[in-house]
């Protein structure tokens, strides 16, 4: 595929969003690291130009934080969720939420 960003490297577009890790076919794939425009970042494994497999999302203030599973961008499978450093959810999450039981802490 002649043009399209393959393996290991760098994007920047130039207005705050900005990638480090592994391409495939021009879109995030593998390990990575994004800092978004508004400055909230996340590290982690993607498919396909989306958060899939494990993850941490940091938002911009640092007063969210979440560690764990993602499936095509939204949290999916364990993980566990901080707000303010003071609140804490955890558990089972699908499709972005809470899903069945869980600990609040």
């Amino acid at each position: 595929m002649q043009g399209k960003l393959t393996g290991e490297g760098e994007f920047d577009l130039g207005d705050g969003n900005s990638y480090k890790g592994r391409f495939k076919d021009n879109l995030e794939d593998g390990r990575g690291f994004r800092l978004f425009s508004d400055g909230s970042t996340y590290t982690g494994t993607w498919k396909q130009g989306l958060q899939h497999g494990r993850g941490l999302f940091v938002s911009q203030d640092k007063q969210l934080t979440y560690e764990g599973g993602f499936e095509e961008g939204k949290r999916c499978g364990k993980g566990v969720e901080m707000v303010n450093g003071v609140s804490k959810r955890e558990g089972e999450w699908c499709d972005d939420m809470l899903n069945g039981n869980g600990v609040f802490i």
